[in-house]
Parts: C-alpha cells; sequence; structure tokens
C-alpha cells in the first residue's frame, strides 16, 4: 500500500471533517529543553533540543544542538547533533499505519563526544551525583542559592529573561524552516515565544562530584512556561557566587 505522510492527508482530513474548526489542528505546542552534557575547566556543554508539533496530531519535529558556554563570558559556540521528524503514516484507505523517524537528508552532523574529548571534558552523565540541599530565596530582584557554611550563589531576573531571549532567538534562526498546518513559518513561530522574567523559575540544582572543584558557579536549570498550550522552556543557567562567609570544606 502507498504510504501517505501524517502532514498531508491527516491535517487535511482533519480540517475538512472537523464540525468545528477551531478543533481541526491543534494548537502549535514546542518545548525548547537544555540538559547538561559535559563539562570542562572554560566550558559548560549542553545538549539544546526542541520539539514541534508542527501543529499537527501525531507528530514531532525534532532538532538537537550542542552548545559550549564560556563559564567567563557565556559566550556559546555550537554544532548540529540531530535533525529528524517523527510522522503517523496512513495508507490509501485512511487507515494509521506506523509511526516513521525520517532525518533530514544532508544536514551536517557532529558526534558530541568527539567535541567534549577533544575540548577536554568530561561526560556529565558520568559523573557521580551528590545529593545538594541549598535554601532559594527570591528577592525583588532576582534570586539565591545558601549553602551550609555560608556560600551563596545569586543571579538577577534581568540575566533570566537576557537568556530566555538568547535561547529563543537562537532557535528561530537555526531550526530548519519547515512547513506546517499555520501561516507563520517555523522560524516565526518559534520567534514569536514569549516569557517574561516572571514566568521563568528556578528548577533543579544540577551538581555532581565534579562540581565540587567549580567553586565559582552552581549550575541550576530555570522553567520558563507562560502559557501551558505554547510549550515549555527550561534552560541551564550559571549562578556566580554573590557572597561566602564559610570555611572552603563547606558548601559545594
Amino acid at each position: 500500500m502507498t504510504k501517505l505522510s501524517l502532514a498531508w492527508l491527516a491535517g487535511c482530513t482533519l480540517a475538512l471533517s472537523a464540525p468545528n474548526p477551531a478543533f481541526a489542528t491543534p494548537p502549535d505546542i514546542i518545548d525548547i529543553v537544555e540538559t547538561p552534557f559535559g563539562l570542562s575547566e572554560t566550558h559548560l556543554f549542553v545538549l539544546r533540543s526542541s520539539s514541534d508539533n508542527l501543529g499537527l496530531y501525531d507528530s514531532m519535529r525534532t532538532e538537537t544542538f550542542l552548545v559550549a558556554i564560556d563559564l567567563s563570558t557565556g559566550e556559546e559556540e555550537f554544532w548540529l547533533v540531530d535533525r529528524a521528524e517523527r510522522t503517523l503514516e496512513y495508507d490509501v484507505d485512511g487507515d494509521p499505519l506506523d509511526h516513521v523517524v525520517k532525518r533530514d537528508a544532508g544536514a551536517t552532523v557532529i558526534n558530541p563526544i568527539s567535541i567534549l574529548t577533544e575540548r577536554g571534558g568530561l561526560v556529565w552523565s558520568a559523573i557521580e551525583l551528590t545529593l545538594v540541599e541549598p535554601t532559594l530565596g527570591e528577592t525583588e530582584t532576582g534570586y539565591t542559592l545558601s549553602y551550609p557554611g555560608g556560600i551563596t550563589f545569586g543571579i538577577d531576573k534581568t540575566t533570566i529573561a537576557q537568556r530566555f531571549a538568547r535561547m529563543t532567538t537562537f532557535m528561530a534562526e537555526n531550526v530548519a524552516d519547515r512547513r506546517r498546518m499555520s501561516t507563520m513559518s517555523t522560524r516565526e513561530v518559534f520567534a514569536g515565544r514569549f516569557a517574561s522574567a516572571d514566568d521563568c523559575k528556578p528548577g533543579d540544582v544540577l551538581e555532581s562530584a565534579a562540581m565540587r572543584a567549580y567553586r565559582v558557579f552552581q549550575i541550576v536549570r530555570v522553567d520558563c512556561t507562560a502559557d501551558v498550550d505554547d510549550g515549555i522552556t527550561a534552560f541551564v543557567s550559571v549562578w556566580p557566587v554573590v557572597s561566602d562567609n564559610g570555611s572552603t570544606n563547606d558548601g559545594p
């Protein structure tokens, strides 16, 4: 049987058959999530991934980049790791077949392990995690993490808002501009995502045994959700020390 792409068959079928046009297609739902991948003396390496339903049911577009973040300046260098699309295909009678994953032809991708090795980094997942229990504080201008012993890390809300804006711009400029069930292009949809500093909250503290050698900063996930229907943005942030009144044997 001939297989037809969900993007045209299912999308058009839903648009024509739905009794209420508002339910013809789902909303555009996009998640952008960073996860720690590795750490060197000078850089934090993260995998920055997006998932995009392209405004369709049973469809998911994913793009992943390795990003090296300079621990001193915050400057970024990036490489494409993967571009793929998962769709549900149908036969000529409109019956669903299987989900199929197709990767973009001709995309130049890299092996993130190779980059990490070349840069002298250590794979994050290979590091033994340690239990940390910092106290999270919030002020009018930012957040703090305080540890027993007197060391405190902090970040201001302006930095968080700038980081969110930079991630949004990065993805809008670098994702493939795929066609979608919308009058907007994929890059326009990414560029239109917005969250204020108040929509972003500190999440998990990302620490490992190796992090104890880096007393000048702490790594924290920040979760941003302006509208649950739009998806989430979660990025890895570097918090510098704002005060250190304790001994060198305490704290992270």
